[in-house]
């Protein structure tokens, strides 16, 4: 491995330390629920950043979905009377 040849982390390029964390942290899994715990934990949001960020698309969706279902009522009355 890597960092029993004596590689250092950092000097690195990130992406490829990050690879030889990852690698190190899969190779110590005794099987696949140990793996599947790990890469839950890695999946988590990081603390503080709980909140998932808002995507601007659906940022006004209530209010639209509102203004539409308002005007196909209108749409409606003008249409059967």
């Amino acid at each position: 491995m890597l960092l029993v040849k004596g590689v250092d982390l950092l000097a690195l390029p990130l992406d490829r330390a990050l690879n030889v964390i990852y690698s190190t942290l899969m190779s110590t899994a005794k099987d696949d629920k140990e793996r599947f715990r790990i890469e839950n934990q890695l999946q988590r949001p990081i603390p503080g950043l709980d909140k998932p960020q808002e995507d601007p698309m659906w940022a006004h969706a209530d209010t639209d979905g509102a203004a539409f279902l308002a005007a196909m009522g209108q749409q409606q009355m003008f249409l059967s009377g």
